[in-house]
């Protein structure tokens, strides 16, 4: 990639790309076929749909069953799903055609509502501005220190794969690569000792949280770049975490944003904090290395909450005090329930979320995965969910493991957690949108899949203004906004928003 010149860009996107509008489109299709589909089978056909509907229930109890359970019982509840698996081929190839009917409909129909649900996640997503760092002159980098601390050993060397030393280097971003035994705190304050104004972290939810602090603690712009495994900030930041390279213009040509970020116990998290199961099973010496058979062997102990990760005491809003769950996480900014997708809303809400899942018994487990599947989890009775500025959880033991942004940390009790609503400056590609809400290009429903296939909401209210946004034309094309001085920061051009 050529990195010599000028900066180009195609900014946040208000109308819909053609892509996009085709999605909307062929999702229509696909959850109309599916749902016709199933109508058609439970009007022509109603105790065979009954029973369909009762096998795939069993055989998702007997799943859980031979997850959870341990000992001679793992082994009945695997054999049951083998049995019951025999079984729903038997109803649907030989019961079906016997019955008039063609062993696909059913798979077909929810194969149909599965695709129709990608599609439509797709296309009511506004996608990250895709940046070209192409012939970048010197007199438009700014006048300031930027600093990016890289973690090269983070995301399987995504660091390494993208030269991200190499392209912050020439956008005369000064780069720190961690070395083994190097501390990222150190390395982070040393930075800022030197006079660094920017701070930016190349690496995972983790390292992200705590240059965020250091940058918080001196007033410091904040620059986050996904080079991590899961990067959950950098995906509700709106950046592109397929190529982490895209996020360096904003030590360029960057707007700064005020986010939140939580606390728990004097440690900030920018994603989530995670008690419970998934604790329990990062606190395993095993997991790194083994983590799907680490789960496996854990699971029947850690459901039935036995050991100390589930000591956990705290009230839910119109349910009273809980004494133990099952998980509890909390996170910057509530994840939107019931969207199938884990996102929040937005980073400046300046609420904590809470999530508590404390099932009773298989059946509880059935119906969350029932009801997620249906996008209502949070009527199912074991599953909480509420947001509050501060939350607090008691235990009697007298430590806590938690993973803390993905990273196992022993806490003291009690936990106090905390939001610190806009006060974290962050610095991003001009035309991102930061959380489900503005990245949303509309309702997910069939009225707003129906707006985006033929593009009947091209004029966005919450975008008026919005400077810098290109505006959808009626054929799918981009124009810029007001104009500036070309190459200068913040300037609208024309690209063709290729990669880079």
């Amino acid at each position: 990639m050529s990195t010599a010149g000028s900066l180009k860009k195609v900014q946040g996107r208000i109308g819909p790309h053609t892509r996009q509008r085709v999605a909307a489109l062929a999702a229509l299709l696909a959850e109309t076929a599916g749902i016709v589909g199933l109508i058609v089978l439970v009007v022509l056909r109603p105790i065979f749909a009954i029973v369909l509907v009762l096998a795939v229930v069993a055989f998702l109890g007997c799943s859980f069953a031979a997850l959870t359970f341990g000992g001679a019982r793992r082994w009945l509840a695997t054999a049951g799903c083998i049995v019951l698996g025999i079984g729903l081929v038997g109803v649907l190839f030989f019961w079906g055609e016997r019955a008039g009917l063609s062993p696909v409909v059913a798979p077909s129909a929810l194969l149909l509502l599965a695709g129709g649900l990608f599609l439509g996640r797709y296309a009511m997503k506004r996608p990250p501005p895709r940046v070209v760092l192409d012939q970048i002159p010197a007199d438009i980098r700014p006048a300031r220190t930027s600093v990016l601390i890289i973690n090269p050993r983070s995301g399987d060397g995504k660091a390494e794969q993208f030269d991200l030393e190499a392209t912050a280097a020439e956008l005369g971003v000064e780069t720190i690569v961690m070395q083994e035994g190097d501390d990222l705190e150190d390395l982070a304050r040393q930075a800022v000792a030197n006079g660094a104004d920017v701070l930016g972290m190349a690496g995972g939810d983790g390292s992200q949280a705590l240059v965020l602090s250091i940058a918080v603690e001196h007033d410091l712009a904040f620059v986050c770049i996904p080079s991590g495994t899961r990067n959950h900030f950098a995906l509700d930041l709106g950046l592109d975490r397929n190529d982490p390279r895209h996020a360096l213009a904003a030590f360029v040509d960057g707007e700064e944003r005020l986010v939140d970020y939580g606390v728990v116990n004097g440690r900030t998290f920018v994603n989530n904090v995670a008690l419970g199961v998934y604790a329990a099973i990062v606190d395993q010496e095993g997991y790194r290395d083994a983590k799907i058979s680490t789960t496996l062997e854990l699971l029947p102990t850690l459901i039935e909450k036995q050991g100390p990760w589930f000591d956990l005491q705290f009230d839910v809003p119109e349910h009273g005090h809980v004494d133990g769950t099952v998980l509890l996480m909390v996170s910057n900014n509530p994840y939107a329930i019931g969207t199938s997708v884990n996102q929040r809303e937005s980073l400046d809400g300046g609420e904590l979320g809470v999530i508590a899942v404390n099932p009773e018994r298989l059946s509880d487990l059935v119906a969350i995965t029932v009801l997620a599947a249906a996008g209502r989890p949070e009527t199912a009775k074991a599953f909480w969910s509420w947001s509050t500025p501060e939350f607090i959880v008691e235990s009697g033991e007298a430590e806590i493991i938690a993973g803390i942004d993905g990273e196992k940390v022993a806490l003291t009790p009690p936990l106090e957690f905390r939001i610190v609503a806009d006060t974290a400056r962050v610095l991003v590609p001009a035309g991102t949108r930061i959380g489900l809400e503005e990245q949303s290009a509309g309702s997910w429903n069939y009225a707003g899949l129906l707006a985006l296939a033929f593009n009947l909401n091209v004029a966005d209210p919450s975008d008026a203004d919005d400077r810098s946004d290109p505006v959808a034309t009626p054929e799918g094309d981009h124009v810029t906004g007001p104009e500036t001085p070309a190459g200068a920061p913040g300037s609208g051009q024309l690209a063709d928003g290729s990669a880079g």
